[in-house]
């Protein structure tokens, strides 16, 4: 919740802070051994979580998860669609299913791509255009990323025809 957002702000503002980066991300995930979820105090968690990285730094942040996630998490909790999806479904030709409530997505993790001189890494789309990335306006051609990316450095790749949204 709140103390989490506080702690990865904290850390972020130490590393240089978010301007000219992409927004925070908060990952909806479980790690198996610690148990299963108890869904209404993850969503809850998950509210705090969103509403305090809004109020440190005045972005919304993205939600990275997948349609199972989403639902081993916090049980297809409502009241996110607001947030921008960064939709994990790997070996997809597209995100086939996203998870509940959300009708898009804003980036999508495909699975492992391979670019030339960089090597194997996170096959990430972006659904927008070059100046919507740079400009943090987003909707409609995609973008390849690579995890922790400066907004700047996804765009500079854009001639790698692999990262357009067929």
């Amino acid at each position: 919740g709140r103390e989490q957002a506080d702690h990865f702000i904290d850390r972020v503002e130490a590393a240089g802070g978010i301007d000219g980066t992409l927004p925070p991300v908060v990952d909806v995930d479980c790690w198996a051994p610690i148990g299963p979820s108890i869904h209404a105090v993850s969503a809850a968690r998950l509210r705090d979580f969103v509403e305090r990285v809004y109020e440190r730094t005045g972005v919304l942040p993205l939600v990275y998860t997948s349609v199972f996630m989403w639902r081993e998490v916090v049980g297809n909790a409502e009241g996110f669609e607001d947030l921008p999806l960064w939709a994990a479904c790997w070996g997809c030709d597209r995100p086939i299913s996203i998870a509940p409530g959300w009708a898009d997505w804003t980036f999508w993790q495909e699975g492992l791509t391979r670019i030339p001189g960089v090597g194997r890494l996170d096959g990430n789309y972006f659904d927008g255009s070059r100046k919507q990335l740079l400009e943090g306006t987003w909707n409609a051609t995609s973008v390849l990323l690579e995890a922790g990316d400066a907004i700047e450095a996804a765009a500079a790749r854009l001639p790698y025809t692999s990262g357009f949204r067929a």
